[in-house]
C-alpha cells in the first residue's frame, strides 16, 4: 500500500502476517506535511517452508515529522522472512526523529531471516535510529524460567509469547 500524510496527522497500522509459499509485503510512505507522525508495527509468524518479504519505503520530505517502524519475526522450521526498509530524510527536513527495529527469532536451525535497515539522510538536524538483531531464545532465558518451575515447554512458549507481545498488545482490539 502507498500513504501520503499531511501536516500534524497521525497514522498508525499493526498486523499480523502468516507468510504463504511465497508472500510480499510492500510499503511506501510519505509524511508530506509538518509535524506528521506514522507508527508501523508488524509481527510475522511462519512455519513449514514459508516465505514472506516485506520491503518499506519511508520517505520525510518536511520539518519535524517522526517515524516508527517495528518489525517482529518468529521464523520456524525452514521458513525464511526479510525485511529490506528504507527511510529517507530529504534536505529541508530537519526536526526529523525515525526509529526503525527489526528483530527476527529463529526458531530452527534451518530458519532463515534477513534484516536490511537503511537510513537515506539529507538533513542536518535529525535523529535518526535503526537496528536489526537475529538469532534463537536465549539458553539463559530459558533456564531462569525453567529453574523457576516452568516446563521446558511452557518456558519456551512464554518467551515466545513475550517476544510476539511487543507488537500484538499495541493492536486495536476494538
Amino acid at each position: 500500500f502507498a500513504i501520503q500524510q499531511g501536516g500534524k496527522s497521525r497514522f498508525y497500522s499493526t498486523s499480523a502476517w502468516e507468510g504463504a509459499k511465497f508472500a510480499r509485503n510492500q510499503i511506501s510512505l510519505s509524511l508530506s506535511g509538518e509535524e506528521a507522525y506514522c507508527s508501523l508495527k508488524s509481527i510475522t509468524v511462519t512455519g513449514e517452508k514459508r516465505e514472506m518479504h516485506h520491503f518499506l519505503s519511508l520517505y520525510h520530505h518536511q520539518p519535524n515529522c517522526q517515524s516508527e517502524q517495528l518489525f517482529h519475526q518468529v521464523v520456524q522450521d525452514r521458513s525464511s522472512v526479510s525485511v529490506d526498509g528504507s527511510v529517507y530524510v530529504e534536505r529541508g527536513a530537519d526536526g526529523t526523529d525515525s526509529n526503525q527495529l527489526i528483530r527476527s527469532l529463529l526458531l530452527g536451525n534451518d530458519a532463515m531471516a534477513a534484516g536490511k535497515p537503511r537510513l537515506f539522510i539529507d538533513a542536518d538536524d535529525v535523529e535518526c535510529r535503526h537496528g536489526a538483531t537475529h538469532g534463537p531464545l536465549e539458553e539463559e532465558e530459558l533456564f531462569y524460567l525453567v529453574s523457576r518451575g516452568l516446563s521446558p515447554d511452557s518456558a519456551r512458549n512464554a518467551l515466545i509469547r513475550g517476544f510476539a507481545d511487543e507488537v500484538l498488545l499495541s493492536m486495536d482490539h476494538r
